[in-house]
């Protein structure tokens, strides 16, 4: 895919305000939702000439900006985690011992990752809502308002995805 320059234009003022609404869903602060979405933008340009979307343009905006804004989330809980460590001078691994610890974490992992590859083989659009509702605790009117569809849209989506994962076992 090739966008030119007017394409380029075109794409951001029709997706740039509907992203940053979105991402702020995740990220709960003005400025890091317009910082996120301009640096998706930003790469976008960068990969123009290379750009192959599996779906549409406007799922792959969304999906980039969802992945950025949980990175966002990821990385501040992180920092959270070690300034609270430093500010009682403890280890990152708590006072209940670093094996035990480790093990809980590696528990904790194991169970995320297990959900993780679940609800990544859920379709798009039903992975896109059981994320914003089970993963990002949206409200069924924030998945709606966020994917641009209605409260019943994710209703469904949801149900199906509840189905597909049961079905997994």
């Amino acid at each position: 895919m090739h966008l030119d320059a007017a394409a380029f234009e075109a794409l951001f003022r029709e997706h740039h305000t509907p992203l940053c609404a979105f991402v702020y869903g995740y990220v709960r602060s003005r400025a890091v939702a317009e910082e996120i979405v301009q640096d998706l933008f930003f790469a976008l340009w960068g990969e123009r000439e290379r750009l192959a979307p599996r779906t549409t343009l406007r799922a792959y905006l969304y999906a980039g900006a969802r992945n950025r804004a949980l990175h966002a989330l990821r990385h501040e809980r992180v920092a959270e985690r070690w300034r609270g460590d430093a500010e009682r001078g403890a280890t990152p691994t708590g006072s209940a011992g670093p094996a035990k610890a480790a093990d809980e974490q590696m528990v904790r992992d194991e169970s995320e990752r297990a959900l993780g590859a679940a609800i990544a083989a859920l379709p798009e659009r039903t992975r896109l809502a059981a994320t914003l509702r089970w993963t990002r605790g949206l409200s069924y009117a924030e998945c709606a308002e966020a994917m641009e569809i209605s409260v019943k849209g994710v209703e469904g989506l949801l149900a199906s995805a509840m189905r597909k994962l049961r079905a997994r076992g």
